[in-house]
């Protein structure tokens, strides 16, 4: 590791809790005293301890024309290097690259993991796969440049091309055009989907730039022009299903009809990372790093000089941005995420979607925390003090789908209320979720 940088970055995340009843028992006095509680919890993470991390790559390079970066976790991510047409991937959180694949005169545009070792290119000849985490990649050929690419399972997979959208129900062997009603040959730039139903898509036709949308699993697509200067880089779908759509010019919030809600004009975006409606990370050009809500109102702007920026990831407390210098070096940014929770009263409150129970509660000596997993998920529990200290770390690690249960120990912990803070980042959607669950330790 080299120069680290003293960089804070403010997220605050809002997280309710309501209702909350304690059932406490006085063994002094014998009699229940049941305390309601209605307040706000205030997940803050700093993100602190940023370095710039010394890459050194096998064979050695110093220079990359244009690039692109995915990680699957904070250990394992892939780089995409476009002319020449290379591949690199790392294991060690980016401190170590080796390549994987090289093809010449070939470019690539976008990747698509379905899980660790399960992947997709697009690339200017066709589609590249592996099946072995990289080791080996595998040309499927398409005669027209492939921007964007969506895969629901190892078999089906949606496309997006000079021309229009494609779908594959064979793994890539055989292609048929879907439906898109524009007039017009439209090129595709990014595909993403929200589940297997809604997705959306980004693409020019002549000087104007169209976001699409289906609601079928890419059957049939329908949208409308919008401000050529905003031509799509990213987006994602907000909590409450917004479509916040970076670009070229800035940023722009659709609703669910794609009608424009709000633009935001701060030049050209080429990543974002939803963590929730209001830590949104953005990166771009001339060194631009952004925390933004929903509500397309800054909250961090940070800069990093003049390098340009293309990706941004946050996994288990752990960020990364990849970019290039402005003499072609590739560059890695690192940081941690510092949790502390403060507590506020609120009203309005709505409930929590997440699912988190305990028993027993009250407990004396130790408590087992339940909660289900619709996927393969990194899992982070926490135990904190009611005023918001950090007492310890429960469980942290990959769980199954399915009912998990974690058993908590008091040991020498006094008598009090204490919060436990379950985060979940599935991999399927790599968007982060959070639940809150106080309990009543009795000694």
């Amino acid at each position: 590791m080299s120069s680290k940088k003293s960089i804070d970055v403010q997220n605050y995340r809002r997280l309710n809790v309501t209702n909350v009843v304690i059932q406490f028992l006085s063994r002094l006095q014998f009699f229940y005293f049941i305390l309601i509680i209605t307040n706000i919890f205030i997940i803050t993470l700093k993100a602190q301890n940023w370095e710039i991390i010394t890459a050194k790559f096998s064979p050695e390079t110093d220079y990359m024309w244009y690039a692109d970066a995915i990680f699957l976790d904070e250990n394992n991510g892939f780089i995409f290097e476009s002319s020449p047409g290379r591949i690199w991937k790392t294991n060690n959180n980016g401190n170590n690259w080796t390549l994987q694949h090289e093809s010449q005169n070939v470019h690539f545009y976008d990747a698509f993991f379905l899980e660790q070792n399960i992947g997709w290119v697009a690339g200017s000849n066709g589609l590249y796969q592996t099946l072995d985490g990289g080791e080996i990649w595998t040309l499927k050929p398409f005669n027209k440049r492939i921007y964007s690419v969506h895969f629901f399972d190892r078999d089906h997979g949606i496309i997006g091309v000079e021309g229009g959208i494609f779908e594959t129900l064979d793994s890539a062997k055989s292609w048929g055009s879907v439906n898109v009603n524009i007039d017009g040959a439209i090129n595709i730039t990014k595909i993403k989907f929200v589940d297997d139903n809604i997705g959306y898509a980004m693409g020019y036709l002549s000087d104007e730039f169209h976001i699409l949308k289906t609601n079928d699993g890419g059957k049939n697509w329908s949208g409308k022009a919008m401000l050529p200067h905003f031509t799509g880089n990213a987006y994602h779908l907000s909590e409450s299903g917004e479509v916040i759509l970076a670009g070229y010019a800035g940023i722009i919030l659709l609703n669910t009809n794609l009608e424009v809600l709000k633009i935001l004009e701060i030049g050209l975006i080429n990543d974002l990372f939803f963590v929730d409606n209001t830590n949104i990370w953005l990166v771009g050009n001339d060194g631009l790093v952004l925390r933004i809500n929903n509500q397309l109102e800054i909250l961090d702007n940070y800069s990093f000089g003049n390098d340009h920026l293309f990706s941004v990831s946050i996994s288990n407390d752990t960020g990364i941005i990849f970019g290039l210098s402005t003499t072609g070096a590739p560059l890695l940014y690192k940081f941690d995420l510092i949790t502390s929770v403060k507590q506020k009263e609120f009203q309005n409150i709505n409930s929590n979607p997440i699912e988190l129970s305990t028993y027993p509660n009250p407990f004396n000596s130790q408590s087992t925390i339940s909660f289900v997993l619709d996927d393969v998920s990194e899992v982070n529990l926490k135990l904190y003090s009611i005023t918001g200290e950090l007492i310890r770390t429960i469980g942290k690690g990959t769980y199954q789908k399915g009912n998990t249960s974690l058993t908590f120990k008091a040991g020498n912990l006094t008598s009090g209320l204490y919060l436990f803070v379950l985060e979940i980042m599935p991999h399927s959607i790599l968007q982060k979720q959070v639940a809150l669950k106080k309990v009543l330790l009795i000694k």
